[in-house]
């Protein structure tokens, strides 16, 4: 039924979204910037603090995309805002590739010299021959 008040009451339910980024491995804050793609299509770009945490408010309900400009394996990530929400996410970096490739040098190194034996004898003399 329409209302008969000259000017009727509207209520809008905006919400609040909690954006933090951090390393996957050392779990420290990672990323620059992210950008927030709304329901209407426009993007807007928001910058990340120290801490790794951006808080945008006052955003209508609706299906956003959130995009982080950071130095590793980052992605988009869809939101459906229909309440405040916090979105954390983990993002590989390239020094946590780094840190995984040498671990697994270092056991395949282990593994060589543990299944061979006489590899190990030889790289002891080596140790001994004065130079």
């Amino acid at each position: 039924m329409p209302s008969r008040a000259r000017h009727p009451r509207v209520r809008v339910r905006f919400y609040t979204l909690r954006f933090v980024a951090r390393d996957a491995l050392l779990r420290r804050a990672i990323g620059s910037e992210i950008t927030l793609r709304y329901p209407d299509g426009h993007e807007d770009l928001h910058r990340i603090g120290h801490d790794g945490e951006v808080s945008l408010g006052s955003l209508p309900g609706g299906s956003y995309h959130v995009r982080l400009k950071a130095p590793g394996l980052a992605a988009a990530w869809p939101i459906a805002l229909s309440r405040d929400q916090d979105l954390s996410v983990s993002v590989i970096s390239y020094l946590d590739i780094v840190i995984a490739l040498g671990a697994l040098g270092v056991v395949a190194l282990a593994l060589l010299l543990a299944g061979r034996p006489r590899l190990r004898a030889r790289l002891r003399k080596l140790r001994r021959v004065p130079v």
